[in-house]
């Protein structure tokens, strides 16, 4: 799938540790079934949606810096050889391990 008109792009950290490509997204307060992550050669794609809390909807906005809504990152990658090993989101972070193959 392709992200629909994405509102924010979440930040990336990205790390080389023992030939391993480590990419950390801050997706805190999203749910794993609201993320997807789509691979091709040479990119990386994290899209989805954190939706705004509705017991909040009605609320008066004092301020607002957090984002919401949809979500999408693209990442182009340095190499095309590498393939992802493992992909998990915990304390708010979505953390992606890509090898050379």
């Amino acid at each position: 799938g392709t992200p629909d008109n994405p509102v924010w792009q979440p930040q990336i950290d990205m790390f080389e540790l023992a030939g391993r490509l480590v990419v950390v997204v801050a997706l805190p307060g999203v749910e794993a079934q609201s993320v997807e992550v789509s691979f091709e050669r040479g990119a990386l794609s994290v899209f989805g949606h954190r939706p705004f809390p509705p017991e909040l909807r009605l609320a008066e906005i004092q301020l607002l810096e957090i984002p919401w809504g949809r979500f999408a990152r693209r990442l182009d990658l340095q190499s095309p050889r590498l393939t992802p090993e493992s992909c998990t989101l915990a304390d708010g972070c979505l953390r992606i391990v890509l090898v050379q193959d």
